[in-house]
């Protein structure tokens, strides 16, 4: 391996380092240590709240962005949060609560989760199933009932409803105080609120300063369009080869899909590790 100025990699998770089955192939906890080995940083960034990529942590990874950007943690040290503000997530409970939109809170401890949220994430006709699947649910993914909430602080909310006209009209009715995105990765209306200029990529400029490092030796593995200002921001964009058709617009690079490692085969091509060497 030939020795190269360091890089700074982000990696989004669900169809970016895992699939379908939520496993870290070996290849891919291979070319992480590789990557850790000669040097170069490497960090999470994710949609999702810490609570359910602490699974990954053990990882050889420097830190994660996580919430969509709302978080940035770095060897353990958050050195950038914006959390929303008290009354305006009380404005949001009540224009949700009206409007007929499930939601959850995205905090620092746990989630927590408005019942019918839950149920529609984990529909099936045997309630006894159902219950199963929900049970398993909050045990792996550190997620409590929104009764249980008590004022903590909240990263990100996000949401699911039946209709666009719910959302429309919440949207509205929030359109001075938030940005509402839809996730288009979800078979329901569903998606996230967080500040105006919340997102991966300014997430990414924050840690890029904080370590008093260059964007220009940054690289970018995603799949969805929820990577699109994290694919935007960084020097090399690298599109999973099952990110969607959208998202690929945004790559420099299409690489192998999640199922066929093309982490670990990408990351061959630009230099940064050795291809496994099989005993």
């Amino acid at each position: 391996m030939k020795t190269m100025k360091k890089k700074i990699l982000f990696f989004d998770v669900d169809g970016t380092l895992v699939g379908k089955d939520k496993i870290l192939s070996p290849l891919t906890k291979y070319a992480l240590n590789e990557l850790r080995k000669n040097g170069h940083l490497s960090f999470l960034c994710t949609g999702r709240s810490k609570n359910y990529i602490t699974h990954l942590l053990s990882l050889p990874f420097d830190g994660y962005i996580s919430n969509a950007g709302a978080c940035v943690v770095l060897r353990g040290k958050t050195i950038y949060s914006r959390y929303l503000n008290p009354l305006l997530i009380r404005k949001i409970e009540d224009v949700f609560d009206r409007c007929g939109i499930a939601y959850d809170h995205e905090c620092d401890d746990y989630d927590y989760i408005k019942e019918k949220m839950i149920s529609d994430l984990f529909r099936d006709d045997d309630p006894d199933i159902q219950k199963e699947k929900i049970a398993r649910y909050l045990k792996e993914n550190s997620t409590l009932p929104m009764k249980e909430y008590n004022g903590q602080p909240v990263y990100k909310i996000s949401y699911t409803c039946d209709d666009h006209k719910q959302i429309r009209q919440a949207a509205e009715e929030l359109k001075d105080d938030v940005s509402i995105m839809v996730n288009p990765a979800f078979s329901k209306i569903a998606g996230d609120l967080l500040y105006e200029g919340v997102n991966k990529g300014e997430a990414i400029k924050q840690l890029i300063s904080y370590l008093n490092l260059s964007m220009e030796d940054t690289i970018a593995f995603g799949d969805s369009m929820n990577d699109a200002e994290m694919l935007k921001t960084c020097e090399i964009a690298v599109v999973m080869g099952n990110g969607d058709e959208k998202t690929k617009k945004y790559a420099d690079i299409v690489c192998e899909s999640v199922e066929d490692d093309g982490v670990y085969q990408e990351l061959i091509r630009l230099g940064l590790i050795d291809p496994e060497v099989p005993l």
